[in-house]
């Protein structure tokens, strides 16, 4: 029996129907509700349909006001226009963006021609006065800048920017609400004739008399209607199915049955691209991706149960967000309610004090209330569709695959992609009993990871969970007295550690036989550097990332981090001094010493550990580069660090005025230049292949080609980031920087992202690559049961041991059958006729022992 006649005969078949209608109909519920928001808010401009009006109009209304002011100062007879002085106080992108923005967003309202114009006006002031502050004071500005932008209301916003740039005695420009009006008319009358989009309305107003509106005309009203219709059919909010995914047989057609919104097997606009990938054999591509869609899932009630009851109490423990707002502080009681003002002149020095701290309480209590709504929100949502399926006997997560190869479920809120709540929700809908020793040691060893227990022996993290198995056992029993389980990982894994409890505390109350089904994970140790190691054969990085079998499991953090901990107590001796260059708020170069090497040395060694080293370590393989490694050291430690334990940052000195000088970020350039120098001794042979990738990279971007090359599984990935024909217009709000696109064919290739992404994308594809070929295998011999994460692979704990070995026996295989950078080469000099540079001379490393490797993946 065909797919097609046994899903026909499938009795929930109907209700997946009614579903994905569910689907379709909830995905313009929120569309309509976005576009009425935006509308009450009057910024019908941050809405697709009308931003598409604002770029379309762009390069008129950029003409119509050239043309202006080269007519207002050609010296013709007529009056000099007012508005020249004052657009010309901005570039004429900016100029033109804020007001389509604006003349767009209160067209919608049906607002007056004056309250537009002034509107106008006054954004032109505020954009123009906000550079200013930026131009004189650039971190005073970008400082105020990060706070402003953490407001809701764009007044208060622009108050909370604009404010302090007069404290700082900055000398804004003030134009008179005369001169607002008068630039903001000649700009909603040059908007009007370049692009016919809107018209002048005259009404008569019982209450104001005559007034003039401006509306949009008919022709723009009806394009917009038709837009808003077309848009809101491509927005579903997809949800899992409760029959099995339709197979990938095609790049075309997969996932979902109705045709509300065809789905592409690979994200990407490229056309020619998925036809060439229709033409090639695709069999573990489709084998693989298939077999994760036709996992049956189920929702974990007894987590449900405890998320649903500790949220309903509003403690906000264990990772939830608290079910009600933050009280807001007390008003001084003393401070007139109401309309009444108390002008800060008129308090007593004591009240002026009381209230400066009342109004930075409120404001903080704002910001953290908006934080809270924000994280409420996300698990309202996760909550919901756990609610919606919880009845369910099984449900399935449609794929797709990413241009590299790797797979990502649909669905929103609630996948095994997700965090920590939401893997602690989903529990396969099938059972595999735990019939042995091996498969019961599994689970402990999974149980001991979401702890955080994981940089021991398998047999030690076994023993540890029997060792607490008094306290796993009481958290499953009660899970609100006994709160051991919340300890898990400081907080990363707490629910999935929950799910772990119960299924432990089940398995020994029933004993072998239990019938699991809790997905137990095996995660790579740095999988992009294994990769790398691999490939190259290079005996030293493989043996820091568990390609050889040892007795603990080899940690390249801390191994990098000894290294590291070596050159800083040579550093102690050293004399060295350490400057730091730069220009005051005022705009006065300096030049001075603030340390010696030294000091930061002494600085650093009661603070480092594997934390320190471990993302730098992590995304080297992902294209991470020295400036990147201290990028990643002052966002993750030195911030951190200053911020959470001041009492114990070592990173300041005494300037010759007496005043406090933070020399935190040469602390993290010295830092990450360490971390650079002394991952390269562990990895060599990695460092290598990604140079040797970016040089090529380069040769292909001269040709102006695309990198194209196969994985092991047969999947194209087709490297292409291009140069977009754009015009990037900045202002200093609109949640986010606007880019204004003109597309005149396909743009360039961008050799600069080429040679950064490379190294990435090619180690992606082949993880992605391994991931299907152990799916295909473990599909092949019988389990049914995958839950994968890029380098973290599950299935259940009686299948685990299985799962185990056939993901090593595949890592083996790929990597010894085909030599993957030779085929590159081969394939890249093929694309460019060019001979490429040699590739790195491999090592010596064994790739049969990764098989008898126990932490290779653990």
């Amino acid at each position: 029996m065909t797919f097609e006649q046994s899903i026909l005969d499938n009795p929930l078949f109907e209700r997946q129907l009614d579903l994905e209608q569910e689907m379709r109909t909830s995905g313009i519920d929120r569309f309509r509700k976005n576009v009425d928001k935006a509308s009450v808010k009057g910024a019908m401009s941050d809405t697709m349909a009308v931003n598409r009006l604002v770029v379309e109009a762009h390069e008129k209304v950029v003409a119509a006001i050239n043309e202006f002011l080269t007519e207002a100062k050609s010296g013709a007879a007529g009056r000099r226009h007012t508005a020249v002085v004052f657009i010309e106080k901005l570039d004429v992108d900016t100029v033109a963006n804020i007001a389509a923005r604006v003349i767009l967003d209160e067209v919608t309202r049906k607002s007056n021609l004056t309250k537009t114009s002034l509107a106008i006006g006054s954004m032109l002031e505020n954009e123009f006065n906000s550079r200013k502050f930026e131009e004189e004071m650039p971190k005073a500005h970008k400082k105020f800048l990060k706070k402003a932008q953490k407001e809701s209301l764009d007044r208060r916003k622009w108050s909370h920017l604009l404010y302090p740039a007069r404290l700082l005695g900055v000398e804004l420009e003030e134009w008179s609400e005369k001169d607002r009006i008068l630039v903001g008319l000649k700009l909603v009358d040059l908007f009007i004739q370049s692009t016919g989009l809107i018209e002048r309305e005259v009404v008569q107003s019982a209450r104001f008399g005559t007034l003039e509106l401006l509306v949009a005309n008919e022709a723009t009203l009806k394009w917009m209607e038709t837009e808003n219709s077309r848009l809101e059919h491509l927005f579903p909010i997809y949800m899992p199915t409760i029959v099995p995914p339709k197979p990938w047989t095609s790049p075309f057609d997969g996932g979902y049955f109705t045709a509300f919104r065809r789905l592409k097997l690979v994200k990407t606009h490229n056309q020619q691209y998925l036809e060439e990938l229709a033409n090639r054999d695709l069999s573990q591509v489709y084998e693989a991706i298939n077999a994760l869609q036709d996992t049956a899932w189920a929702i974990n009630t007894q987590v449900l149960d405890v998320i649903r009851t500790l949220y309903e109490t509003g403690a906000g423990v264990a990772g939830l967000p608290q079910a009600d707002k933050l009280p807001m502080p007390l008003r001084p009681h003393w401070l007139p309610e109401g309309k009444e003002r108390m002008s800060t002149e008129e308090m007593t020095e004591e009240q002026l004090e009381e209230f400066k701290a009342w109004k930075a309480e409120t404001h903080r209590t704002h910001v953290e209330n908006a934080a809270i709504s924000g994280r409420r929100a996300s698990f309202l949502r996760t909550l919901g569709v756990a609610e919606k399926f919880k009845d369910e006997e099984a449900f399935f997560y449609p794929h797709t695959l990413d241009w590299r190869g790797r797979a990502y479920p649909l669905p929103l809120y609630l996948t095994p992609q997700g965090n920590d709540l939401q893997r602690g929700l989903l529990t396969f809908a099938n059972a595999v009993p735990i019939h042995d020793e091996e498969a019961a040691e599994w689970l402990a060893i999974h149980g001991a990871g979401c702890w955080g227990y994981d940089k021991v022996s398998l047999e030690e993290r076994v023993q540890w969970v029997l060792e607490h198995e008094v306290e796993i056992i009481a958290s499953a029993q009660n899970p609100y007295d006994n709160r051991f389980w919340m300890g898990a990982d400081k907080g990363e894994k707490k629910w999935q550690f929950l799910a772990f409890c119960f299924e432990w505390a089940a398995f020994k109350e029933e004993g072998y036989g239990y019938l699991s089904s809790l997905p137990v994970q095996m995660d790579g140790t740095c999988n992009g550097l294994q990769n790398f190691s691999a490939m190259l054969l290079d005996e030293v990085g493989g043996a820091a990332v568990n390609l050889i079998p040892a007795d603990e499991p080899q940690d390249i953090y801390q191994k990098v981090c000894d290294i590291v901990c070596e050159q800083l107590v040579r550093d102690l001796e050293s004399t060295e001094l350490v400057t730091i260059k730069g220009k005051t708020d005022d705009g006065v170069e300096f030049e001075k010493v603030v340390c010696s090497v030294a000091d930061m040395a002494n600085g650093w060694l009661p603070k480092m550990g594997r934390k320190v080293t471990k993302r730098p370590v992590m995304t080297l393989a992902y294209g991470a580069r020295r400036f990147g490694f201290v990028s990643q050291v002052d966002e993750d430690t030195i911030k951190d660090w200053r911020s959470g334990s001041p009492e114990s940052y070592p990173f300041i000195s005494q300037g010759d005025d007496g005043k406090p000088v933070d020399y935190g970020y040469k602390a993290a350039q010295y830092m990450g230049g360490l971390i650079w120098d002394s991952v390269g001794e562990v990895v060599v042979k990695a460092r290598q292949a990604m140079d040797w990738l970016q040089a090529v990279s380069k040769v292909a971007s001269n040709e102006q080609l695309p990198i194209n090359w196969t994985t092991p599984v047969g999947f194209l990935v087709q490297q292409a980031y291009r140069v977009p024909n754009t015009k990037r217009v900045d202002t200093t709000f609109n949640s986010q920087r606007i880019r204004l696109t003109y597309q005149h064919g396909v743009g360039k290739i961008d050799g600069r992202r080429q040679a950064s992404g490379i190294s990435p994308n090619w180690v992606h594809s082949l993880d992605a690559a391994h991931l299907m070929k152990t799916i295909g295998r473990c599909k092949r011999e019988g389990i049914a049961s995958f839950s994968m994460i890029h380098d973290s692979y599950g299935t259940h704990a009686g299948n685990a041991w299985a799962m185990a070995r056939y993901l090593r026996e595949e890592f083996v295989q790929m990597y010894s059958q085909v030599d993957v950078l030779t085929r590159f080469k081969e394939e890249l000099e093929a694309q460019t006729g060019e001979q490429l540079p040699d590739l790195p001379v491999k090592g010596n490393l064994d790739l049969q022992q990764v098989l008898d490797s126990p932490f290779f993946f653990a």
